[in-house]
């Protein structure tokens, strides 16, 4: 961390914080393919298909059990980009929207190319990963929005009345960094072409709490 002026990490550290962000990627996945096969059903509509308890498993869902949706795949190129990212800074040569970007060019390229093109050294090892070649239901709007080749800039915001849970994969892996200046956040902005508060003005909490009923977890007092 020497490059921002704080502290530098030992080896235990360095573990730590790594272990604590492969922990989060994992148990955000988790929810994700608990949630996936319930998406879009009320709360009776769950607990008629999976009991009063709702689903306390992994389910089928996309012809599988336990597949993950748009979202985990969002969340993953989102890190992807990051990192890509934090390389080029320590290099001297960043510009975090457009490494953000092309993370987004890689993700669209899963939802309508049959498989990775293992040829494209340049995509780098996640975007060859044939599992995440698969379309979960992304909104049109989404496809149109990440799959061109124009950027949203805070004067020409892409999309920027759409409501809907992608905001959440594409903002909440900026919390798995260290010592970014706060910068990081214009460029948030300019890489989603929007505000970054929930477009529905739903706090994190009361989202959590949300999907936690849409789930059956919670139960009627």
């Amino acid at each position: 961390m020497g490059a921002t002026g704080g502290p530098v990490w030992g080896r235990v550290e360095q573990q730590d914080f790594r272990s604590r962000v492969r922990g989060a990627l994992l148990g955000a996945a988790v929810g994700d393919a608990l949630g996936a096969p319930v998406d879009g059903l009320g709360i009776e509509e769950i607990r008629a298909a999976h009991g009063p308890d709702g689903v306390v498993d992994l389910a089928a869902a996309y012809g599988r059990r336990g597949a993950v949706t748009h979202l985990t795949q969002l969340t993953l190129f989102t890190v992807d980009g990051l990192i890509r990212a934090q390389v080029r800074r320590d290099t001297g040569a960043r510009h975090p929207p457009t490494d953000l970007r092309r993370a987004y060019l890689r993700w669209a390229a899963t939802q309508r190319d049959w498989g990775p093109d293992l040829r494209r050294k340049e995509d780098g090892w996640l975007a060859h990963e044939e599992w995440l070649h698969a379309r979960r239901d992304p909104t049109r709007t989404l496809l149109l929005g990440l799959g061109d080749e124009v950027m949203g800039t805070l004067d020409a915001p892409k999309s920027p009345g759409v409501a809907g849970p992608e905001v959440l994969p594409r903002s909440v892996p900026f919390g798995l960094l260290v010592g970014w200046e706060p910068a990081r956040r214009a460029a948030r902005r300019r890489v989603r072409g929007a505000d970054p508060r929930p477009p529905d003005g739903v706090p994190l909490g009361g989202r959590v709490r949300r999907h936690r009923a849409r789930a059956g977890l919670r139960r009627e007092s």
